[in-house]
């Protein structure tokens, strides 16, 4: 008889569930009939997890510079440094794929070492979505269900397609309900909205401000010494305000975010402005931000640990979670100056790059594989192992307890939800003066570059080694305009070259969604991630979109053909 475990997927916070059945020859999905929220359904995220679990680049035991070593020499190095009589400063970070009991531990091993140095290294820009207004409503399942009007802002349906039947189901229930969708992409998202409001990469959440004065009657004193918001990025003011209006008259609504690494200015701006306009609205409306993860605030920010590590004022890393570093090459070269890297990994890149960080790498089970609780959009969840941890892999909870017994510490354990900041209207009000107008951001012989997530291709570890001749390589999206000033055809082989890093092959995908001078990138792999600059302003970190020129691949020719 075949029995299918349940779980919930854990590759975004919809929170879907799903079964696997495993058996000697194989690991598969299976699809749980009445599910909530995806009633069976599953996106290529979910429907990947068996490939997931069975990936080959799974790494199964420590690994020291380049090097595997047993879990005792592990555990051994890392109790040597922290016993130091004069231990070197010392910042512990987390990331994903940690349940909340292990994220509960790990901040309870943070305090018991005395460290003060405690952030979050899930750096992507949906992070900010956890600061929070507190006049602001966080939209459930149910809401959704009886929204009569979204505002969405990002290309959703794409990233996070199980979503869409409710929210399509919600739509059509009544000829009077409405979606609005603001995006600098006409994206699949926007071939379902009842208004389309395209915008400059980077101005949504100008757009949205904009709104805001609308609805409150009276220009923002902020914005007082600058022209009207609408004229500043070219939409019409009367289609801000049918949309304002129909918004703030409607009885429930919902206001639904999702963005990208690479395309967006200022993270934090971006979720204060969609949470501002929302205090604003009348009536019930809500908001639901949609993101990979539900990762807690630390004590500090990502970016003054980073100040500290270039400072020298922090010498020992330790980061649990899953993500961290391999997604971020950004911070390599502050990295390299640290005394030691501990970091829990599931996947192990081979990347050479990695090899030069002075690094105790750490093989860490799944969500798949542990049991506890993980947050999602409908609440706290609770997840049971689908299959036996993969051999040689341990789970952060047993990491961090081995860790305290070699220290003669004590844990509780006792779990807490993740930790959130307020956001400080103020603050995200007078960021708008750092986002400069679009023409003042793109000089006219470059292109703007901008990421996209979609769904497919998850972090990259479906994908086959592109650097290969033989193997998948990397789109880049242009416009036909762009496209015929390039003098490139659809699938043609092209370099990508910023201010600070040269990029290729990659293949050149042409589409009338694009807007001209600009060229969207998937950023699921390391590779194509680091084309986008690390900007640190107090302490915020953000990977904004960046100047790129295009170079046609001229085809080799065969010295003997050729003759």
């Amino acid at each position: 008889m075949m029995v299918v475990n349940k779980t919930i997927c854990p590759f975004c916070v919809l929170g879907c569930e799903l079964g696997i059945v495993a058996d000697a020859t194989r690991i598969k999905v299976e699809y749980i009939k009445g599910s909530k929220p995806n009633d069976g359904r599953l996106c290529p995220r979910g429907n990947g997890a068996a490939l997931y679990l069975d990936h080959p680049n799974r790494i199964t035991s420590p690994i020291e510079d380049g090097k595997k070593i047993s879990w005792t020499e592990a555990f051994k190095k890392i109790a040597k440094v922290l016993k130091r009589k004069n231990v070197p400063p010392i910042a512990i970070t987390f990331d994903t794929n940690l349940t909340l009991e292990e994220y509960s531990l790990v901040f309870e091993f943070g305090k018991a070492l005395g460290i003060e140095n405690l952030a979050s290294s899930y750096i992507e820009p949906e992070f900010y979505f956890n600061y929070l207004l507190h006049r602001v409503k966080t939209a459930t399942l149910d809401d959704v269900s009886e929204s009569q009007v979204f505002l969405i802002v990002g290309d959703i349906f794409s990233q996070f397609p199980i979503i869409s039947k409710p929210i399509l189901d919600a739509r059509y229930k009544d000829r009077n309900n409405r979606i609005f969708v603001i995006d600098s992409v006409c994206t699949y998202t926007a071939g379902f909205a009842d208004t389309f409001i395209q915008v400059a990469p980077g101005d949504e959440p100008i757009a949205v401000l904009e709104m805001s004065n609308i609805v409150s009657g009276k220009q923002v004193e902020v914005f007082s010494h600058q022209l009207s918001l609408f004229d500043k990025i070219g939409v019409s003011h009367s289609v801000l305000e049918s949309v304002a209006k129909s918004l703030n008259e409607a009885q429930k609504g919902v206001v639904i975010a999702g963005t990208a690494f690479g395309r967006v200015i200022d993270p934090l701006l971006f979720s204060g402005a969609l949470q501002y306009f929302i205090s604003l609205l009348s009536n019930d409306k809500r908001f639901l931000p949609l993101s990979e993860s539900v990762v807690g605030c630390g004590k500090l920010e990502f970016g003054e640990i980073l100040e500290k590590i270039q400072g020298h004022e922090v010498k020992v890393l330790l980061n649990f979670g899953e993500l961290f570093p391999f997604y971020y090459p950004q911070v390599y070269p502050a990295l390299k100056k640290l005394n030691l890297l501990v970091s829990t990994a599931t996947f192990y890149p081979d990347d050479k790059n990695i090899k030069d960080l002075p690094g105790l790498f750490l093989p860490a089970a799944l969500n798949l594989e542990k049991f506890g609780t993980i947050s999602t959009v409908l609440g706290n969840r609770k997840i049971c192992p689908v299959i036996e941890p993969m051999s040689g892999t341990k789970t952060v909870e047993s990491i961090v307890n081995s860790l305290a017994t070699e220290l003669s510490i004590k844990l509780t354990g006792e779990p807490q939800n993740p930790y959130k900041k307020e956001i400080e209207v103020s603050k995200i009000l007078n960021s708008l003066n750092r986002i400069p107008p679009f023409s003042e951001r793109k000089k006219p012989d470059k292109l703007y570059l901008i990421g996209e997530k979609p769904a497919y291709g998850f972090r990259g570890l479906f994908e086959s080694n592109w650097k290969e001749p033989q193997e998948v390589i990397p789109q880049v999206k242009v416009n036909p305009v762009n496209a015929e000033k390039l003098r490139v055809k659809e699938k043609d082989t092209i370099i990508l070259k910023s201010n600070t890093k040269k990029m290729g092959p990659l293949k050149v995908n042409i589409s009338n969604r694009v807007p001209t001078g600009v060229s969207v990138i998937p950023t699921e792999l390391p590779e194509t991630r680091s084309i986008f600059e690390l900007i640190v302003d107090d302490g915020i970190c953000s990977f904004p979109p960046v100047e790129v020129t295009l170079d046609r691949l001229k085809p080799q020719i065969n010295a003997d053909e050729h003759r």
